[in-house]
């Protein structure tokens, strides 16, 4: 004699339901490769977006906040974040890069003069036999000289010419999207959502709730690392070597450290071009050698570790690949959403492996 199953109905009802979820679940699949797919293709125009929308996500809090405070609507305290974000970018203009640019423009024509003393105070009296030659420092400088002239072929500047021009459309294209961005956020979020099948959007809901908080986080672990970094190295560049414009120096490095791998690199060449120009020996060089080795282990071992370890909660080797494989694949915006796509991934699956424990669980004989 067969008995009934208590739990017969309830498997037979998930069941029924097992089939439209798949094909729900495969449908949303091949459509997230599909948009993962383009933007590869598209990946050129990105950072602008990329940008914008990481910045009105991380002020989302602020708009609000100031909603709330002044009862006002939306639109409004978006632009009072707006004018706050301009006022910040008009006031990181005054103070570091227009310096900067003026200490380019002077570093570019005393140029030949600034490697010709440095190759003195590292070779000093000493020749260097190369090919059977005795090379001095005035024939080293002149080498030098000659490999720059044949790299700034202008064939070979008007590449960088048309970057820059890309760069400029660039920010202004930013500066209209963050608007955007700012004053529709919850729209675009909307839109967002609805592009996802009916079934899913619950848990698509739950995976944001938790992937929110995370994400910023990490950016305000981003934020702390910037501050730290600019004070650091005021104090390397300023105190210690007591350089020249060591603020606009300090906050460029700052702010260079939002931008992973390159970022670094691009503050530890303009500041050790602004060292070996001031240099008034082999000593002054090597203290800039050692500022910017203690001033890496600091970030890199220390502190970076310390704060973004405890906002992502990801092993360094994860992070490593992430940067490694968006450099790759999406160049500077892979870089930049390393960290966020790799959390992203991480909270999506345990979301989603919780959901499913769960469901299992409800059906287990009891």
């Amino acid at each position: 004699m067969s008995h009934p199953d208590p739990h017969g109905s309830r498997r037979t009802e998930a069941d029924a339901r097992a089939g439209p979820l798949d094909r729900s679940f495969v449908l949303t699949l091949a459509g997230a490769t599909a948009v993962v797919h383009f933007l590869y293709m598209v990946r050129q125009v990105l950072l602008p977006f990329v940008l914008a929308g990481l910045i009105a996500f991380i002020c989302e809090p602020a708009i609000r906040f100031l909603g709330r405070r002044l009862r006002a609507p939306r639109a409004a305290a978006a632009v009072v974040v707006f004018l706050a974000l301009i006022g910040l970018a008009t006031l990181f203009a005054v103070i570091a890069a227009a310096p900067l640019v003026r200490w380019f423009a002077s570093t570019l024509a005393h140029f030949p003069t600034i490697v010709e003393t440095l190759v003195q105070r590292l070779m000093g009296a000493r020749t260097l036999q190369v090919m059977g030659q005795s090379l001095d420092a005035k024939s080293v400088s002149a080498e030098l000289f000659a490999a720059m002239r044949q790299v700034a072929q202008p064939s070979r500047l008007f590449p960088i010419a048309a970057l820059g021009f890309g760069g400029i459309f660039a920010a202004i294209l930013g500066w209209v999207l963050l608007f955007y961005f700012l004053v529709g956020g919850p729209q675009l979020g909307a839109g967002l959502l609805s592009l996802i099948p009916p079934p899913h959007r619950p848990l698509t809901r739950r995976i944001w709730e938790r992937l929110a908080p995370v994400l910023r986080r990490y950016f305000i672990g981003v934020a702390i690392i910037v501050l730290y970094a600019s004070c650091a190295a005021y104090l390397g560049l300023g105190v210690a070597l007591r350089l020249h414009d060591a603020i606009p120096l300090a906050i460029t490095t700052g702010v260079l450290e939002m931008v992973p791998v390159a970022g670094p690199l691009a503050s530890a060449v303009i500041a050790g071009l602004a060292a070996v120009e001031q240099a008034t020996g082999i000593g002054a060089i090597l203290g800039y050698a050692v500022y910017a080795t203690a001033l890496r282990i600091s970030i890199d071992e220390i502190f970076g570790p310390l704060v973004l370890g405890r906002a992502a909660r990801l092993h360094p080797t994860v992070v490593i690949f992430c940067f490694l494989s968006g450099a790759l694949l999406f160049g500077v915006v892979g870089v930049i959403l390393a960290a966020p796509a790799a959390l992203t991934i991480k909270i999506v699956l345990s979301t989603i492996y919780a959901e499913q424990q769960a469901a299992g669980a409800v059906f287990e004989p009891g």
